[in-house]
C-alpha cells in the first residue's frame, strides 16, 4: 500500500472499486486487518447472475438509465430489468450501457469530451456521467454492507480507491478522478 501509516490510521476502512470491462466489483480490508495481515481484504456482497441465481463476487458493468439521464439500476439488476423491458417492449423508453470500457478504449476522442450510445440507439450521455454513476451505485452497495455494522460508523472513515483500467491512455487517470471528484460533489462530501 502506498499510503503512510499515518493517513491510514485515520481511516478504519479502507475500499477500493473496480470497474472493469465485463464485471465490476468493490472490496475492502478494515485498517486493523490489514495492519496484521495485508491481504485480508474482503468482499461480502454475492451478486446473482441472470435466472440461474449463481452467485459471484462482481456484477456485469452495466447502467441502466431512464430518458432524463436519471439512475434506474446497476450491475447484474441493470441487465436484468433491460432484458424484461426489451421482452415487453419499452426498452426504448431507457438507456442501457453495457461494457462501456470498450467504448473508452477505442475512442480517439478525449475522455472528458466523449459521449457514450446506449446499446440500442435510444440516446446518448457523457462517459463521465457514466462511470460517475457507476461509481455511485458500487459505493451504496459497499455502504450497504456495513449499515449494522459496528467497524463502520461514518463514511469519513473510509478510504477509498479507484483503480483506472491500465491499458488505457494516460487521459484516463484524469478522467477516473475527475469522476470520483463528480461523486464527491453528488453525494456533499469534501
Amino acid at each position: 500500500m502506498a499510503v503512510s501509516n499515518t493517513k491510514v490510521n485515520r481511516f478504519k476502512l479502507v475500499a477500493a472499486i473496480e470497474i472493469g470491462t465485463p464485471f465490476s466489483t468493490y472490496a475492502f480490508s478494515t485498517v486493523n486487518g490489514f495492519q496484521k495481515d495485508p491481504l485480508d481484504i474482503q468482499q461480502i456482497k454475492t451478486w446473482y447472475s441472470d435466472s440461474k441465481r449463481k452467485g459471484i463476487t462482481k456484477t456485469s458493468t452495466c447502467l441502466l438509465l431512464d430518458q432524463k439521464l436519471r439512475f434506474v439500476s446497476f450491475g447484474n439488476d441493470a441487465q436484468e430489468e433491460y432484458a424484461q423491458l426489451k421482452h415487453t417492449k419499452k426498452n426504448t423508453e431507457y438507456l442501457f450501457f453495457r461494457h462501456f470500457n470498450l467504448q473508452l478504449y477505442e475512442s480517439k476522442e478525449p475522455f472528458k469530451k466523449l459521449q457514450l450510445n446506449d446499446l440500442d440507439g435510444n440516446g446518448k450521455t457523457s462517459a463521465k456521467r457514466v462511470y460517475t454513476m457507476a461509481i455511485i451505485a458500487l459505493k451504496n452497495e459497499l455502504l450497504q454492507q456495513f449499515e449494522t455494522d459496528e467497524r463502520l460508523s461514518n463514511e469519513a472513515d473510509i478510504l477509498w480507491i479507484l483503480s483506472t483500467p491500465a491499458a488505457f491512455p494516460e487521459d484516463s487517470i484524469s478522467f477516473m478522478k475527475e469522476c470520483a471528484k463528480q461523486v464527491l460533489r453528488k453525494m456533499n462530501l469534501k
